[in-house]
């Protein structure tokens, strides 16, 4: 559930990294 290249820098931003990477 790590965001490497995602800038989880804030809760909303981690959401989106989430998103992102999510299966």
């Amino acid at each position: 559930m790590w965001c490497l290249n995602c800038h989880c820098d804030i809760f909303l931003r981690w959401q989106k990294c989430v998103l992102l990477w999510s299966p």
